[in-house]
């Protein structure tokens, strides 16, 4: 649906009617958290779609005034607003083995352990599911807990896969603690906070059941002794994602302590006393990782587009001067020695600070910011990454 839709809610005789652009909405889910949105307040409503909403730049800037957690309370509109709003173009687009983990995420289950390895793109694959499941009406109000430096790269990863999702970040100082959650706390979609938060958590929030909690890193949470493991198993939740890069299935005993996290999913701790196949045979269907190997296959061709370059001027000047030093014995140098420095000046002179690499280094920097495209550059020696700042 565009962004621009007219909705309009009309109650008749305690049963709720909802229209977007004069189409009728027929989801029960939606409906019914509407309903929830609206509390008693029985009246027609009749408004635009809003699409702005509240973003903290900083997380850290929700630590010490109450005044900035009034920010994130949002109107009924906006709450609304979101099951009617479409994702921007600028969402990018999922690889095919990313989309499978978002369905297997989003398959009935009280709990799910997404073990991917590193840099195959679990947050990205937990968001979308997340938003999906928000769309749907399926979930309301998602708690991620997450190790704090973490928490403003899931800020950052949830504007970008879903920047219509109503997030606020749970970092208060013990100060406000209770009344900053309190004042949040049912306003949001997705709650985020810190492993060091939720063991200080106040009352109204244990109280609260969450459809879902995420937990990022969640091999912090292998021993059932500490009392981040305490605190996220004691608190209410329908559901539980557990995300971590971390190989699990290396020791029986985490593996059991994890899936014995989610009081929903059947696995006691007793179940400690099966054998490690057994174990295995338990946990499969909870479990779902993919090497990058696994998924090469997935990723588009790679396309290597090599350059060579001549010396400019003064590099080879000194490129000459270094060999006529060695070959007639005035070096003390020995042969790899005498390799190291000239594979130095081929970088850049030292003595110019200049470079012909450099030089073109930064015409193709430049052409592809033009683009809007990304560049990584990687340097075999740090000079190089110097010259270019």
């Amino acid at each position: 649906m565009r962004n621009n839709s007219q909705i309009k809610i009309n109650f008749e005789n305690e049963n709720l009617f909802v229209t977007v652009n004069e189409e009728k909405i027929e989801n029960p889910l939606v409906l019914e958290r509407i309903k929830a949105i609206l509390g008693h307040e029985k009246k027609d409503v009749d408004f635009s779609v809003e699409t702005e909403k509240y973003t903290p730049l900083s997380p850290a800037s929700f630590t010490n005034r109450i005044d900035n957690y009034f920010l994130l309370q949002r109107t009924k509109n906006q709450r609304i607003s979101y099951y009617f709003t479409v994702n921007p173009d600028t969402v990018p687009d999922l690889y095919n083995y990313q989309k499978y983990g978002v369905t297997w995420l989003k398959k009935d289950l009280p709990l799910k352990i997404l073990a991917d390895d590193m840099g195959i793109g679990k947050t990205a694959q937990a968001i979308t599911a997340l938003n999906d499941l928000t769309k749907e009406g399926i979930v309301s109000n998602t708690l991620i807990v997450a190790p704090g430096p973490l928490i403003g790269n899931w800020l950052k990863e949830l504007t970008l896969w879903a920047p219509n999702l109503l997030v606020s970040v749970g970092t208060p100082s013990s100060e406000i603690r209770e009344e900053a959650w309190n004042l949040i706390l049912g306003n949001n979609h997705v709650y985020l906070t810190t492993y060091d938060q939720i063991k200080l958590l106040p009352k109204s929030v244990l109280n609260f059941c969450f459809d879902l909690i995420i937990a990022d890193e969640a091999q912090n949470l292998k021993s059932p002794n500490t009392d981040m493991y305490k605190s996220i198993k004691k608190m209410k939740k329908d559901n539980l994602w557990l995300l971590t890069g971390t190989p699990i299935e290396n020791s029986k005993s985490d593996l059991i302590n994890l899936l014995t996290l989610s009081q929903n999913s059947g696995v006691i701790l007793e179940d400690k006393k099966l054998s490690e196949r057994e174990i295995r045979s338990l946990s499969k269907k909870y479990i779902l990782r993919r090497n990058k190997a696994d998924i090469l296959s997935d990723l588009p061709a790679l396309h290597e587009n090599r350059q060579f370059l001549s010396l400019n001027s003064s590099q080879e000047v000194e490129y000459k001067k270094i060999l006529k030093k060695y070959k007639t014995g005035v070096s003390k140098m020995n042969p790899l020695q005498v390799l190291t420095e000239l594979r130095k000046v081929c970088d850049f002179d030292s003595k110019t600070n200049s470079s012909s690499k450099v030089d073109k280094t930064i015409e193709l920097v430049k052409n592809a910011l033009e683009k809007n495209e990304k560049v990584v550059i990687f340097s075999f020696k740090y000079h190089l990454l110097n010259c270019l700042v």
